[in-house]
């Protein structure tokens, strides 16, 4: 999807949110400054940053915590974040593509997923099936 978009020529920022915790998930998609909790010795522009003009691909957006959906809701709805111990917000500009093994529409049911952010990811969807092990998938673009 990103190689044969007009966003090709920017960045492609993949993020694994259900291997993060609340604080990494955040200091990952969003950055931090220096300073701002115990191991940032460095300033971090965070994915939204550097996937400015492309792509940043969220896999496992179903386990995200609802603090790091609310945060992911503002960069989707108003284009701008704010790095963990920042004073001003940042703006960005990057195609968001999610995936998630469960429908999100049944972790809104269950009170597990923002209705807001729900509505702004769902512009397009795509379903793949799941494949026998050994079974190969080949794409034609």
């Amino acid at each position: 999807m990103h190689a044969i978009s007009p966003r090709s020529d920017g960045p492609f920022e993949h993020v694994d949110i259900g291997t993060l915790d609340d604080t990494l998930a955040s200091s990952e998609l969003f950055g931090h400054i220096a300073g701002a909790f115990t191991d940032a010795r460095r300033n971090r522009a965070g994915c939204f940053v550097s996937a400015k003009d492309g792509t940043i691909f969220l896999d496992e957006i179903g386990k995200a915590s609802l603090a790091v959906q609310q945060k992911l809701l503002h960069a989707v709805e108003y284009g701008e974040v704010r790095p963990l111990g920042a004073d001003r917000k940042v703006r960005v500009n990057a195609r968001v593509v999610t995936a998630s093994n469960r429908p999100l529409a049944s972790l809104v049911e269950e009170n597990r997923f923002l209705p807001d952010l729900h509505a702004r990811l769902e512009a397009f969807r795509v379903y793949f099936r799941r494949c026998a092990r050994g079974v190969r998938i080949y794409r034609y673009w």
